[in-house]
């Protein structure tokens, strides 16, 4: 499979201004077929997460702020919702999103495993598709090269068979 189908991307949309939510969702919704799910906040990402697993074939990105509201003591901020996130699965791309993204934010949540970090403005929904692109054309280098692999032991292993048929028919050898 050298191509991914937009339902076989699964966008998690984590945070807690439920205008943003909205907007980013219908943008999606309208310019993608992407399975769009949304959460006001991190925990109840997490407990939809682990409570459905998606298939291995499906893309997962999920859209974080990295400010969730910390009112209650018990709500866990973007960093935390990060890391755990990269505890279930490495594989779970995250872009995460704040309204005062500085250098120092973006490359602790990057050291963290954030695939990018962006900065919410009225030109962030570009910024994320593009990075959402990227992120599925990375995913099909690594498809494609695991492929190839695959590829090639398998004419390794034919050309080996070939060799030894050779060899047991030049020396008339009984099978």
């Amino acid at each position: 499979m050298f191509g991914y189908k937009d339902s076989s991307i699964n966008i998690y949309i984590v945070d807690d201004d439920v205008l943003l939510l909205k907007i980013l969702e219908n943008k999606f919704k309208k310019s993608t077929g992407y399975n769009i799910y949304t959460f006001t906040s991190g925990e109840d990402f997490l407990h939809f997460y682990i409570s459905n697993p998606v298939k291995k074939s499906h893309i997962q990105i999920v859209l974080l702020d990295y400010n969730l509201s910390t009112m209650d003591s018990h709500t866990k901020d973007g960093i935390e919702i990060l890391k755990y996130i990269k505890e279930i699965s490495r594989k779970v791309e995250v872009i995460v999103l704040s309204g005062y993204a500085t250098e120092l934010i973006s490359d602790k949540m990057m050291r963290l495993g954030a695939a990018a970090c962006i900065k919410k403005n009225e030109n962030s929904h570009i910024r994320i598709q593009n990075t959402i692109k990227w992120i599925i054309s990375e995913q099909l280098i690594k498809d494609k090269k695991k492929q190839s692999k695959i590829t090639f032991v398998i004419f390794a292993v034919i050309l080996f068979a070939i060799v030894l048929t050779a060899i047991f028919n030049v020396f008339d050898i009984a099978i």
